[in-house]
């Protein structure tokens, strides 16, 4: 059986094909490639790491389906003679980490996201780093699940002049992993897209980490002075903050006690800078010092953390 289209005829068969083609046409944002089913995760060599995580960027490296991070020199505020550090996964489902004396594994085991929960103590402090370890599809640049002419299409707005990639966006471009992001990084979308094969591009994800903002600590708290009524007690302590933060307003406060241990202390009313001076009702008794850390930027202070409490 025939139509009529225009001066043309074709069979119903025919018509069906077109009608096909029209809708990819018209809506190849909807359209995905068969996605690449391994076994094993092999995350690209380069890693997309923010700006706010630079420490990072010259220890993360990628062996085959696990990301190596040199952790020796972020935790150097603490006593490595004494250090000890762990980690978690928030999804061991994606990520499973394990540490081995200063040497972070990242062991990758599906496309997804996962916090990261570093803790580092030596026997006086604790510290906590967080951060985020995002997985896709290689070449899905948006996001979105699907690697199709959208994603091809971020890449030519920067190859064009359109678009000024960031240091992540170079990262997660630079598909063929040649130092450059050029139109075979978006070709190499393109025949996934279509389902042709990508000679030499041996991995199918790529990765991007970003910092958590984490709370600062304070550490080595002690009171010096004399002990003399009239005199004046300074407190001191060493602020830390693992993302570098700068400290900001933190808080002070003094107690006083009978004992020794502090269970019955009570607040110094007023008394709220580093320096307190001892006064008659201070006879006898136990002074304390306690500082909660705040900084300028980021988190500022540290929730539930427990008053360092000295007697002097």
């Amino acid at each position: 059986m025939s139509n009529k289209f225009g001066n043309f005829r074709y069979s119903s068969n025919i018509k069906k094909s077109i009608l096909i083609s029209c809708s990819i046409l018209a809506d190849t944002s909807t359209l995905y490639m068969k996605e690449v089913k391994a076994d094993t995760i092999i995350p690209k060599k380069s890693i997309a790491i923010s700006q706010d995580i630079a420490w990072m960027q010259p220890s993360a490296n990628v062996v085959g389906s696990t990301i190596t991070i040199d952790l020796s020199q972020h935790f150097n505020m603490l006593d490595s003679s004494k250090l000890v550090i762990t980690a978690l996964s928030s999804d061991s489902n994606i990520i499973t980490p394990n540490v081995n004396g200063s040497t972070l594994t990242l062991n990758i085991k599906s496309i997804g996201i996962a916090i990261i929960t570093v803790t580092a103590s030596d026997e006086k402090s604790t510290l906590v780093d967080k951060f985020e370890v995002k997985l896709n599809k290689l070449g899905d640049l948006n996001g979105d699940g699907f690697i199709n002419t959208a994603d091809a299409l971020l890449i030519y707005r920067v190859t064009s002049g359109k678009d000024i990639p960031t240091d992540a966006d170079k990262s997660r471009m630079d598909l063929n992993e040649d130092g450059k992001i050029t139109n075979a990084d978006a070709d190499v979308i393109m025949n996934t897209y279509l389902g042709k094969p990508n000679s030499g591009i041996f991995s199918n994800s790529a990765v991007s980490i970003r910092n958590i903002n984490d709370a600062p600590i304070a550490t080595k708290v002690y009171i010096n002075g004399n002990t003399t009524v009239g005199q004046t007690l300074s407190g001191n302590y060493s602020f830390i903050d693992v993302d570098s933060d700068l400290e900001g307003t933190s808080t002070f406060k003094w107690y006083r006690a009978t004992k020794a241990d502090g269970s019955d202390k009570a607040l110094i009313n007023g008394a709220t800078s580093k320096q307190y001076t001892l006064g008659a009702e201070d006879g006898d008794k136990y002074i304390f010092f306690e500082v909660t850390p705040s900084a300028t930027t980021g988190l500022s202070i540290r929730k539930g953390i427990e008053p360092v409490l000295l007697d002097f």
